[in-house]
């Protein structure tokens, strides 16, 4: 089967072996594709990989935490959050700055 998912819902995708995990909140989709077929679905606008695992929607970016590596979201004034690791950090830095 299928399933559909607005894209402007999202809050980021990440990878989890040949599957990618849609996470829109409180629900997470688990779909048979792989995140650079996921990644070709999304608009070229809001979205950004970084690394081979994660893709995020800046749309819904509250906080960075440096420290504790961990990017936390806002969505319908629920907090979700997401462990980055160094080098994903170090993307984000570059893509904040342009």
């Amino acid at each position: 089967g299928y399933f559909f998912v607005d894209t402007s819902e999202i809050l980021y995708c990440q990878a989890d072996g040949n599957y990618s995990a849609i996470h829109t909140g409180d629900k997470q989709h688990l779909c048979s594709l792989q995140l650079n077929i996921v990644q070709s679905m999304l608009p070229k606008t809001g979205f950004e990989r970084l690394g081979r695992s994660l893709i995020i929607n800046f749309r819904y970016i509250s906080k960075v935490d440096r420290r504790a590596s961990i990017l936390t979201f806002e969505k319908d004034s629920k907090l979700y959050t997401v462990s980055l690791s160094r080098s994903q950090l170090k993307e984000l830095d570059v893509r904040q700055a342009r």
